[in-house]
Formats: C-alpha cells, sequence, structure tokens
C-alpha cells in the first residue's frame, strides 16, 4: 500500500478563529484530499482540545496532531493555514499553501466597493 501524502491544516490557535473556520476548511480540505489522494492532519495549538475542533465537522478524515507543526509542515505537501503568523512560518518552511481569512459582511462590503476592477 502506498503512503499517502499529507495536507495539513494550520487552522487557528484560539476558539474563536476555529468556530468561524473550520467547517469551511475541512470540507474544502476533502474534496482537495480525495482528489489528490492525500492525508488530511491537524495541527493542533496545544492549548485546544482535540474534541473542540471535531466538534465543528461530522467528518473524521484526519488525524490531528500536537506539538509537531514545523515538521508537519516540512513533510506536508501542501498546506491550508489561517491568516496570521502561521503563514509567515509556512512560507519560511516553503511548504505551498493556502491563506484563509473570514471576514464579517460588512467588511466584505465595504471592501468590495473600494475594489474598482
Amino acid at each position: 500500500m502506498k503512503k499517502k501524502d499529507i495536507l495539513v491544516l494550520l487552522p487557528g490557535s484560539r476558539k474563536q478563529e476555529i468556530s468561524e473556520i473550520f467547517k469551511d476548511v475541512i470540507d474544502g480540505a476533502e474534496k482537495i484530499a480525495n482528489e489528490f489522494n492525500l492525508q488530511i492532519v491537524i495541527a493542533g495549538a496545544d492549548n485546544i482540545e482535540e474534541e473542540y475542533i471535531r466538534s465543528f465537522s461530522n467528518s473524521s478524515n484526519y488525524k490531528v496532531i500536537k506539538g509537531d507543526t514545523y515538521s508537519l509542515l516540512k513533510n506536508a505537501k501542501f498546506a491550508i493555514v489561517k491568516s496570521g503568523t502561521s503563514t509567515l512560518e509556512t512560507a519560511i518552511i516553503g511548504t505551498p499553501f493556502l491563506v484563509v481569512y473570514k471576514t464579517s459582511f460588512l467588511t466584505y462590503l465595504i471592501g468590495k466597493s473600494l475594489n474598482k476592477n
């Protein structure tokens, strides 16, 4: 059996961040993982319980690993990273990644009105 490459997710280190983005991120990650035969691994923050992370998704198609983020990033084929310090760390390590960020609807409307394209 061929070993799968890793798709690592860094959903944030605060409960509010995880509650806002995790469901959408894991849904997208599962589509990518299925298409490219990847294993999803969540780089869990030490201060966030695994049960809390899992409470935002019905899926169990991922592993949660704490305390080994840099090693996960070094060995990952791809990463999905919440905007913040972790994006800089991921870039320095050299792992290809997608940045995710969720804003309020009002902020979206203001930004859209400023975009002239």
